[in-house]
């Protein structure tokens, strides 16, 4: 017995605490409730205001059945080497039918290549190499716009449309 106890001393004596620990937690009674747990709980549940959850579950059924905002696009003729205002030929509406702000967000050539930003560092740190408000596109082609709304609630539509830009 006494290797036993100089061997796992210790853990016994460290055992025997913690058992003595959690029944003191446990059986703890405070408000006619028993355990930590139990009091704890309570205790949340007692300062709690109780609010009516038909009118929280009502206000998240109404953001989700919005629908999102819409873009519409106007196609006027772009000319090569001329200036193109690209933020003119995008309109976007919420659901009420306010009118909010389009984000083009970027330009794309024939191949797939885009052209507003250099890199794709660039295009995660939105730093653009031209300005879409005067435009020039730099070869006559079809290029595609991609363009984004975003309305009060975060709703977001993305979309992306192609314009021909003509020699002459």
């Amino acid at each position: 017995m006494l290797i036993l106890m100089k061997q796992h001393g210790k853990m016994i004596v460290c055992c025997i605490v913690s058992v003595l620990l959690m029944g003191i937690l446990f059986g703890m009674r405070i408000d006619g409730n028993t355990g930590l747990i139990e009091i704890a709980y309570g205790k949340a549940m007692s300062t709690r205001e109780d609010l009516e959850p038909a009118v929280f579950v009502d206000a998240v059924k109404n953001v989700l059945a919005r629908s999102k905002p819409e873009i519409t696009y106007s196609y006027t003729k772009t000319v090569l080497k001329q200036a193109a205002n690209i933020n003119a030929m995008f309109e976007a509406s919420d659901a009420d039918g306010n009118k909010i702000s389009v984000e083009v967000t970027d330009i794309l050539d024939a191949y797939g290549g885009s052209i507003l930003y250099e890199s794709e560092e660039d295009k995660k740190n939105q730093k653009r190499t031209c300005d879409t408000s005067e435009f020039l596109f730099p070869a006559s082609g079809v290029y595609v716009i991609r363009v984004k709304a975003e309305d009060a609630e975060k709703r977001t539509t993305y979309s992306q449309y192609k314009l021909p830009v003509s020699g002459y």
